[in-house]
């Protein structure tokens, strides 16, 4: 059995057909967004053709073949795709009214799905793996750089021809031909800039330093129903004294439970800081939890709210989390459980509040592995 390069693909005029944006997307386009679509549409005829011509110079592959007849055919295409497309670069496709158009269908995406732009921009940027080369048109697509492409993008962007897919790498859209593994065109800065604070986070920073005044008016109301601590070196004396004071706040948080502190408003604002800042420090959330996780001893703790903080877990804080959190009272202190943030009360150990999924969800490795076998 024999197959080529001109078997995966499929008329021009039939892919022209079922090209589209989805109709919900299609209500708030300008005459010249419509305009910019069709040029998109032309722009992927032309490329087609001169697919189809390297197709057809490139020797047929022979099935069934092993891997590196395989690389050896997918070489042999991307080389005929490269000699007639030798002066190809960033913009040729998308041109700059299909890149306005293309980031205005972006921007509309991830605010009708309610997308926070810093941590999805966070999620792709730290998933890159140290040193990766960045991606170049007309030259092979480094996969160490992720292979993502949220559903709610794709879903708003104009279909693709077979072979033909749309990948994310930090904020950049890229067009890559997979048959190929060349990239065709890119599109800087497709996705939004993370906001700097806006407002609602200053309105969001304001709410937190209310709860948290109030908390200390609960805990001072606590504290002076206990006896004083004496300056003992008996540890024992100290955890009666711990104890006590936590017992007393207990009471007095009886129906305590997480988002008490860490409001909606409060946990959007912070994860929004803590995305920013990872960002700009280039950190790479996977090595980051890897050694969060080195630092907890065996067994397993259950972390609740109004309940004694397992010390056993470690006391990480990252600096460069902590640095853009808002600056607590001497009383408390930030402290992070994996991708969770726990504020703690120092003198009592109890644990206030817990701010679920602080820090961005890493891409896993075998969603990195299944997305190259989806190639």
């Amino acid at each position: 059995m024999t197959t080529s390069f001109r078997t995966i693909g499929f008329g021009i005029l039939a892919w022209m057909a079922v090209v589209a944006v989805a109709p919900a997307e299609q209500l708030f386009l300008t005459s010249q967004d419509t305009a910019a679509l069709q040029q998109w549409t032309l722009n992927i005829e032309g490329y087609l053709v001169i697919r189809d011509q390297a197709a057809q110079a490139a020797p047929p592959p022979q099935l069934p073949m092993s891997a590196a007849e395989l690389l050896r055919a997918e070489a042999a295409f991307a080389a005929e795709l490269r000699a007639r497309r030798s002066s190809a670069q960033a913009g040729d496709l998308f041109t700059l009214e299909v890149q306005r158009t293309f980031r205005k269908l972006i921007a509309r995406a991830i605010t009708d799905h309610q997308v926070v732009a810093a941590d999805l921009v966070c999620s792709l940027l730290l998933d890159i793996l140290p040193r990766s080369a960045r991606p170049t048109v007309n030259q092979r697509f480094p996969w160490q750089l992720g292979t993502a492409m949220p559903a709610c993008l794709v879903a708003v962007l104009p279909e693709l021809p077979k072979g033909i897919q749309y990948r994310l790498v930090g904020r950049d859209l890229i067009l890559l031909d997979l048959d190929a593994n060349l990239v065709i065109d890119i599109l800087p800065e497709a996705l939004p800039r993370p906001a700097v604070a806006k407002p609602a986070d200053a309105g969001a920073l304001q709410e937190w330093a209310l709860e948290i005044e109030e908390y200390l008016v609960v805990r001072e109301q606590a504290a002076r129903t206990v006896p004083l601590p004496r300056v003992s070196p008996d540890s024992r004396q100290v955890l009666e004294a711990r104890g006590a004071l936590a017992s007393a706040i207990r009471d007095r948080r009886a129906g305590a439970k997480i988002g008490d502190l860490f409001t909606f408003a409060v946990r959007r604002t912070f994860r929004t800081l803590i995305a920013r800042s990872l960002i700009e420090h280039q950190i790479v959330i996977g090595e980051l939890l890897a050694e969060l996780r080195r630092q907890i001893g065996p067994g397993s703790f259950v972390i609740g709210v109004n309940e004694p903080f397992p010390w056993q877990l470690g006391a990480a804080m990252p600096s460069c989390v902590l640095d853009v959190l808002p600056p607590l009272p001497w009383e408390l202190e930030y402290r992070i459980i994996d991708r969770d943030v726990v504020l703690i009360d120092l003198g009592s150990g109890l644990v206030i509040d817990i701010l679920p999924d602080a820090l961005p969800r890493p891409v896993t490795a075998a969603q990195d592995e299944n997305s190259s076998r989806a190639r």
